[in-house]
């Protein structure tokens, strides 16, 4: 995943733009991608805004999401069942180890 470019970069990009440069003429200038001016563009048109959108997938969800209970209740009797083993292992006799 890529980094956002930063605000001061942001703002002079679209200060092109708004001056009546081209998008691609302005990418040339600050040396960033066409694509890069054009959704800038884009999200000020849209959002009023020149800060980046949040990267990453939400918190919470996901496809285990709805089998959470499950699997941490699994999770918790392996935890158990490895400390039953290791007191088992513990009090065999030395020679049968």
């Amino acid at each position: 995943m890529g980094r956002s470019n930063s605000s001061d970069l942001r703002v002079r990009i679209y200060g092109e733009i708004e001056q009546g440069g081209s998008r691609r003429a302005a990418a040339r200038r600050f040396d960033v991608s066409a694509s890069t001016s054009i959704r800038l563009a884009q999200r000020m048109a849209a959002t009023g805004s020149l800060e980046p959108a949040r990267q990453g997938r939400p918190r919470g969800g996901g496809k285990l999401a709805p089998h959470a209970d499950l699997l941490i209740g699994s999770h918790r009797r392996l935890d158990h069942r490895r400390a039953v083993e290791s007191r088992w292992l513990n009090l065999r006799p030395l020679h049968t180890r």
